[in-house]
């Protein structure tokens, strides 16, 4: 899938190829990389939380040619699917650009001339359809039982209706638009992949979560989003300070880890390669639900408050990796370097790559040239036929063979006046404004030891 985004904030058109594995967004303070992610997040997150995908006129063209009195039928959804598809991406466009004012918590008028294009390619929507995996079944009313089934071959869908009465069905257009929802959320879930985010705000989230509670605030944006006369009554509307939705979700989620972690994730390993490469210790909730932190040669837990702010901006991502993290997810991280020494900025990137060949779509937003380097040297890796060479590499530099990255699966943009897609090649990919100021600042370092200590 593909988006285009204009009229967004500062960015006048932005092209995003998020059939990338990894997406890179460059450039300089208020370029608008914030707002591509949070567009991105908040298009995700909505259509994930809401399951009336299709406007309700077509929901019913699945059955144009089946009767579902009979006990089975069997539908091609990618046929279906591709015959709508138009119909159904710009009922999703319109809705997006309704959704804007919530994701960044703004005025209306602030999104008057935002839109989003939304194209999905058919080889890949294809793809995608085909490899569902669909066994699924839910009872209505008790009295009938819809079983789903489609093999992850094809797009032919089954669809049995067991009845355990021998009357006949009098309520054929709410079976029919159960269904209908049903199967759409199982195609959207495929090709909208379940999103999280770690915000530049993840170490204030962490620390201030109770205080900053979401269900605090629950209240006022349920009052600030009707059209009741009670907002100006209260005296709150414009005074009253919101957050964008991936704030808003963090607090949430810093809110609900007593719970999420009892969850277990197959990437729990790369939780625990952070810890011990780079924290030196353990990242755990607390039985009042507040994270904290275990040095590895101490027997004390400390209060996240306590710790380093290197340990405050991975705790998060520790937790999401060890607790929620499942195959398919999109993973939006802005500045992984935040707090991070060199070294572990380096560490970090190594851990990214890693989430990327694990199967985890992961976009990150960053300053660091430290970052980029290290993702270029997983770039340069990536090379057939010379294995013997390749592994000498990986064993000198310490690199593991999971961090390897495919250029083809890399994607980057450039974040000027306007938003660049970079050529990434199999020697990696130039951030010329990074590379820029670097090369100014050894020349003045030069300039200056040379004309006032080189006697």
């Amino acid at each position: 899938m593909k988006i285009a985004i204009d009229n967004l904030g500062p960015i006048k058109h932005a092209d995003i190829d998020l059939n990338k594995d990894l997406i890179i967004l460059c450039g300089g303070n208020n370029s608008g990389k914030t707002y591509v992610a949070y567009s991105i997040y908040g298009l995700f997150k909505g259509i994930n939380d809401s399951r009336l995908y299709m406007p309700a006129d077509l929901r019913y063209s699945f059955f144009d040619n089946n009767d579902l009195s009979k006990e089975s039928i069997e539908i091609d959804l990618l046929s279906i699917f591709l015959s709508q598809k138009d119909t159904i991406m710009k009922n999703l466009e319109k809705r997006y650009k309704e959704w804007l004012p919530n994701i960044f918590a703004s005025d209306r008028d602030f999104f008057n001339s935002s839109s989003i294009n939304i194209i999905l390619e058919n080889s890949i929507l294809e793809e995608q359809i085909k490899m569902i995996l669909i066994d699924k079944s839910f009872s209505l009313g008790g009295e009938i039982t819809i079983f789903l089934k489609k093999s992850s071959d094809n797009s032919l869908l089954t669809i049995l209706i067991i009845r355990e009465t021998s009357e006949e069905i009098t309520n054929l257009d709410a079976i029919t638009q159960i269904i209908i929802e049903k199967i759409s959320e199982l195609i959207f879930d495929v090709i909208f992949n379940k999103i999280f985010i770690a915000t530049a705000e993840r170490t204030s989230i962490n620390l201030f979560s109770r205080e900053l509670s979401e269900k605090r605030n629950q209240f006022i944006n349920a009052v600030l989003d009707s059209d009741s006369k009670l907002t100006n009554i209260l005296g709150i509307g414009q005074k009253t300070s919101r957050y964008s939705l991936p704030i808003r979700n963090g607090l949430e989620l810093a809110n609900s880890m007593d719970v999420l972690q009892k969850q277990k994730s197959p990437f729990a390993y790369l939780a625990d390669e952070i810890e011990k490469s780079i924290l030196q210790g353990k990242i755990k909730v607390a039985d009042t639900g507040e994270l904290q932190f275990s040095p590895l040669k101490s027997k004390k837990s400390l209060g996240i408050h306590l710790t380093a702010s290197g340990v405050k901006s991975l705790a998060s991502i520790i937790f999401y990796l060890r607790h929620i993290a499942k195959v398919g997810d999109f993973f939006i991280i802005d500045e992984p370097e935040l707090n991070l020494h060199p070294d572990n900025q380096r560490k970090v990137a190594r851990v990214i790559a890693q989430m990327v060949n694990a199967g985890i779509k992961v976009m990150l937003s960053t300053h660091s040239d430290y970052i980029i380097r290290e993702l270029n040297n997983l770039i340069m890796l990536d090379v057939k036929g010379n294995d013997k060479v390749v592994n000498k590499l990986i064993k000198k530099y310490g690199y593991k063979q999971d961090q390897i990255l495919n250029p083809e699966k890399v994607g980057v943009y450039l974040f000027t006046d306007k938003v660049e897609a970079l050529e990434v090649s199999a020697t990696g990919f130039e951030i010329k404004s990074i590379d820029d100021e670097i090369n100014a600042l050894n020349e003045s370092a030069q300039d200056i030891f040379f004309t006032l200590h080189d006697n």
